[in-house]
């Protein structure tokens, strides 16, 4: 295995580390979700692009310490902020609900 395919490996939260829960999608689909969840509303705290360096390691820390894969984010937080923050956090991460 080459180290970039390890290291991708490594950046994988287990989906299964919490209990999942029933969930109807809005296109009618049944699937499920873990019960625990990253609350991306408190990324919108962080409005200045210099605070980047706090999303990624608040990210990192979901999903490396606390194998954490669902990121609950909408545009109403922080008008648009939480998603600012969260997509260059999340992008070194596979990440799979």
């Amino acid at each position: 295995m080459n180290s970039e395919h390890q290291q991708q490996q490594q950046n994988v939260p287990d989906p299964y580390a919490y209990p999942r829960r029933p969930f109807i999608t809005k296109h009618g689909g049944n699937i499920t979700i873990p019960v625990i969840g990253f609350p991306s509303v408190a990324l919108a705290n962080y409005p200045d692009p210099k605070d980047q360096v706090i999303a990624n390691e608040a990210v990192r820390h979901a999903v490396e310490d606390l194998q954490i894969g669902y990121f609950d984010v909408a545009p109403e937080y922080g008008d648009g902020v939480a998603q600012s923050r969260l997509g260059p956090g999340k992008s070194a991460f596979i990440l799979c609900v």
